[in-house]
């Protein structure tokens, strides 16, 4: 069991310890870099409503699962804190598009520009759109990094594929329910909320579980490149520190 040899052969750190001297980790930044484009990537294309079955979800329901197995990866890893400063700098990166989309529908388009509307159609999303997917981004992020790491003290590390699935249980809940129920609320017909609701996390869910085999084996792959497998025993919590 790879999670048990690491542990065992003493790559667990303290990251508080090491904070004033960090390591040169290998993959961080390339974890980073992807959580920030598939969560952009999300924002930009969550107001397309799909057909499921007679329901409407958000098309992102394909993909937006990999800014979780990201997470799941980082936390696993790296540990809760550096986690949550990815999923800091990660809502950091969406309120700098966000603005500069604004930006841009704001400056008049040349007389021959014909596509204008279509921009503005687009990416004129309603401010409470933004704000609802930045709250689901923060702290559907967080919820699913919080049940990771509690979840990895206490299995001391084993069980991992329903480690990442629990995790991902409850933060895909909350980042939908933040979503849906502010964000697309008056899109989605309230007698449908629910439903689109409970689809949207059920189909997101899904795809994380069929990539599980995946997402451990690339697990794995980091623990044995970066020489790290954190445990946060000593960890503080708190979303906001």
């Amino acid at each position: 069991d790879l999670d048990s040899g690491l542990c065992d052969s003493g790559y667990t750190n303290t990251f508080l310890q090491k904070r004033g001297n960090m390591k040169n980790y290998k993959l961080l930044m390339l974890l980073l870099v992807m959580n920030i484009t598939f969560q952009i990537l999300s924002d930009m294309t969550a107001g397309k409503i799909v057909d499921f079955f007679g329901y409407g979800v958000a098309v992102t329901v394909i993909y937006f699962p990999f800014v979780y197995i990201v997470s799941d990866i980082v936390a696993e890893v790296y540990g809760y804190t550096v986690a949550k400063r990815m999923s800091q700098y990660t809502l950091l990166a969406c309120v700098i598009e966000a603005c500069f989309v604004k930006l841009m529908l704001a400056v008049p388009p040349a007389s021959f520009f014909g596509n204008n509307d279509a921009y503005n159609t687009v990416f004129g999303v309603a401010p409470r759109i933004v704000f609802a997917g930045w709250l689901a981004i923060y702290f559907g992020d967080i919820s699913n990094n919080y049940v990771l790491a509690k979840m990895k003290v206490w299995t001391k590390g084993k069980y991992l594929p329903i480690r990442t699935i629990s995790s991902t249980v409850v933060g895909q809940f909350v980042n939908t329910v933040i979503f849906y129920g502010i964000g697309l609320s008056g899109i989605i017909p309230k007698n449908e909320m629910f439903a689109a609701i409970l689809i949207g996390s059920l189909l997101k869910i899904a795809v994380e579980v069929l990539l599980t085999p995946f997402t451990c084996f690339i697990i794995k792959q980091v623990k044995r490149i970066e020489h790290e497998d954190f445990f946060d025993r000593k960890t503080n919590f708190n979303p906001f520190n």
